[in-house]
């Protein structure tokens, strides 16, 4: 799914959309953007159609896997976090791209979904869960996330 939607974004709007970040956008965004254009497969309008139609079947899927449960539940992403800074780093929209899978995939379907803090780890990094739920169901999704948060509240700042 990754892959799909990176290569569905390029042919929506990579390609339009570099210049402008080039004109306004800061360095750090014109890398992320190149480096997301580089691990981007070409599509050409056939190519486009059958990943619109693929992403479509995926989509109708989860929306069965969805009705059987109102939420899914996994992780923000399949790595520790990056140091800050990471992000405007040369290649770093590859490692960042393939660490949100769950993230990605819920874009791709059209999903809604919300991270939801749980605390801090014993190395002082942040803990966090991701909620997907079905298309429309945001106040369901807001209402579990509400319940975890009252559960699990943010730890208070030490200094």
């Amino acid at each position: 799914l990754a892959q799909m939607w990176v290569d569905l974004l390029t042919y929506d709007s990579g390609a339009a959309a570099l210049p402008v970040i080039r004109e306004r956008g800061c360095e750090g965004a014109r890398r992320f953007l190149e480096g997301l254009l580089d691990i981007a497969q070409p599509l050409d309008g056939t190519g486009y159609a059958q990943a619109l139609a693929r992403r479509h079947v995926l989509a109708a899927e989860w929306s069965q896997l969805l009705a059987r449960m109102p939420v899914f539940v996994g992780p923000v992403s399949m790595r520790d976090p990056w140091p800050v800074g990471h992000d405007v780093e040369d290649g770093a929209a590859r490692e960042e791209w393939w660490g949100f899978r769950l993230t990605v995939a819920a874009n791709t379907l059209g999903l809604p979904g919300v991270a939801v803090p749980l605390g801090i780890d014993d190395a002082k990094r942040p803990l966090a869960v991701q909620l997907l739920g079905s298309r429309w169901q945001e106040p369901t999704l807001l209402r579990i996330a509400r319940d975890i948060e009252t559960r699990y509240p943010p730890p208070v700042s030490e200094s």
